[in-house]
């Protein structure tokens, strides 16, 4: 059972890499001067990582109780294939979210 845990924990931390890059790849693909596109895009990365490190790490600085934690932990997650959808990448973002949703509900449990 531990080995299945831990399968999913890799997992769960390779889709959180990729919500990274969703928010990096949004941000670089803006229509907007270039100036902006760079802040965006390594800006909206550093924002999460922030925000995941305060609330949503194994060791937070600030502790979530349940449900807020799964919630926001979703919200990222579905800010982020939506952003990455709007990127013209639609069948990646759905299969992003898919695991994102899987893998995190089976970490819930």
């Amino acid at each position: 059972m531990d080995t299945i845990k831990d399968i999913n924990y890799l997992i769960l931390f390779l889709v959180e890499l990729a919500m990274l890059y969703n928010f990096a790849a949004w941000g670089f693909t803006l229509r907007a001067p270039t100036v902006v596109r760079y802040l965006v895009g390594l800006g909206a990365p550093s924002a999460v990582i922030v925000l995941w490190g305060a609330f949503f790490s194994p060791d937070p600085a600030f502790t979530l109780v349940q449900p807020w934690n799964a919630i926001g932990e979703y919200a990222l997650f579905s800010l982020s294939a939506m952003l990455i959808a709007k990127t013209g990448r639609v069948k990646y973002a759905a299969i992003f979210f898919a695991v994102a949703v899987i893998s995190e509900s089976i970490a819930l449990l």
